[in-house]
């Protein structure tokens, strides 16, 4: 079991410094549990829309079944830009669904850290969907806070040198 160990993290705007648990982080706190979302009927504009006033850089495309919100595809900033902008398509007419690549990768909270890595690296995503035991929608798990965590987890690490070199001090 990992136990939880204090790390720094600088904060590039404002130059300071705190701390913050890193190594007993939790799976259900590394990923982002409000997810915006949108159906497939909705225009690519309306999507891109929703992402700038949300300040992401994706659309998770659900529906509805039997009460629960079921995640069916991701849109992405750059998914927009290179198939819709590019190809000189009609965001405003061009629906998500047309968008949308195949069957969306999900994983569960129940998988580990190194299971949900390995996943997306094979799968070649930077975004996934977590759900529960039905398939509902409960996060989004993002390469961005995954490289964030474990730069974190890296720093920490950093500090090992420095500690030896004082613990060995303190013994001569």
């Amino acid at each position: 079991m990992l136990t939880q160990i204090g790390t720094h993290i600088h904060d590039r705007l404002t130059g300071t410094k705190t701390t913050k648990n890193v190594f007993g982080t939790a799976l259900d706190q590394m990923y982002e549990t409000k997810v915006v979302s949108l159906t497939a009927d909705a225009s690519v504009f309306d999507a891109a829309q929703l992402m700038l006033s949300k300040h992401v850089g994706d659309i998770v495309v659900v529906e509805e079944k039997n009460g629960q919100t079921i995640p069916k595809g991701i849109v992405t900033d750059r998914d927009i830009v290179i198939n819709t902008i590019a190809q000189k398509k009609d965001p405003a007419t061009m629906k998500l669904s047309e968008l949308m690549l195949g069957q969306v990768v999900t994983a569960t909270d129940q998988h580990s850290l190194s299971d949900l890595v390995r996943l997306m690296t094979e799968q070649g995503v930077s975004r996934m969907p977590i759900v529960d035991d039905k398939g509902a929608l409960k996060g989004i798990l993002s390469s961005k806070r995954l490289y964030q965590f474990f730069a974190q987890g890296l720093c920490e690490l950093s500090s090992l040198s420095k500690q030896q070199q004082e613990r060995e001090g303190k013994r001569h």
